[in-house]
């Protein structure tokens, strides 16, 4: 479980074990850094490239190495979550990390999906849970950002 203080607040996402709960994360003032090394999100520099947020599922890139989904979903699972992702415009290559949120208008839940095969379809056997926001109802692309 993690929890700021007063103030801006960077949360790491540094562990490939497990997920974290973040009970006060606030959008537009913190943020969620996710370390680039452990997880290999994109192309490898740390910028968030093509980054996005959709109301419902599909119609993104594959390129797009995050992308937030605004309707509310009733559970934070990873069946949720593919159901509320869909599919990409393209295939992805086996391998290919991104970075999906979703939200339940309550709490917010990061997956790190990783391609196991080369279609646009992200199943929930591809997804990871990362980390909850707990009673942060959504957030924005601008709350994220990659480190090494």
């Amino acid at each position: 479980q993690l929890t700021g203080g007063a103030g801006a607040d960077d949360f790491v996402l540094a562990s490939a074990v497990g997920s974290d709960t973040i009970t006060d994360f606030l959008t537009g003032t913190d943020d969620i850094a996710v370390r680039r090394a452990v997880f290999g999100i994109g192309d490898g520099d740390l910028l968030l490239e093509g980054a996005r947020t959709r109301a419902g599922p599909g119609n993104f890139d594959t390129a797009a190495e995050l992308v937030i989904f605004t309707a509310n979903q009733g559970a934070l699972t990873a069946d949720a979550a593919a159901t509320a992702i869909g599919s990409a415009n393209a295939a992805y290559a086996v391998g290919d990390d991104r970075l999906f949120v979703i939200d339940n208008g309550t709490s917010s839940a990061v997956f790190l999906f990783t391609a196991s095969d080369a279609n646009a379809q992200v199943s929930a056997a591809e997804l990871t849970l990362l980390a909850t926001l707990t009673g942060t109802a959504s957030t924005a692309v601008a709350d994220y950002l990659l480190v090494a």
